[in-house]
């Protein structure tokens, strides 16, 4: 399922949940930049560029889907950033209930985003 084009206009909303559509990676959410809490939880996504751009995000729950791996990258993709740089203002990030590998590159990427804000990211399967 995606959503509808009419989506794009609602450029000014801040919180928006999306649990429990089977939305898949074609979600179009790129032009509500200003969104400061995103709930995706019990859908069937795999991955999340489309918060690149959302810089306000504060809340992103994308828990119980299909994901394997996470990224957040900076001007270039060789830039691996942690979500404190690509998102700032995130506090609370949830990805339990995923199929995401814990790798070195993962272990960092979470102990950055735990030191700024403990007991605010949820990880496990």
């Amino acid at each position: 399922m995606s959503l509808p084009p009419s989506f794009q206009s609602l450029t000014s909303l801040q919180y928006l949940t999306l649990d429990n559509n089977q939305l898949q990676d074609d979600i179009s959410l790129l032009s509500l930049t200003n969104l400061q809490i995103l709930y995706l939880s019990n859908n069937l996504i795999t991955e999340f560029s489309f918060i690149e751009q959302m810089v306000l995000l504060e809340e992103l729950d994308l828990s119980n889907n299909k994901i394997n791996s996470i990224f957040f990258f900076g001007k270039t993709q060789n830039e691996f950033l942690s979500p404190t740089n690509s998102l700032p203002r995130l506090k609370m990030l949830d990805l339990s209930g995923n199929k995401i590998k814990k790798t070195k590159k993962i272990s960092k990427l979470l102990n950055s985003f735990g030191s700024k804000h403990p007991n605010k990211i949820i990880f496990h399967h």
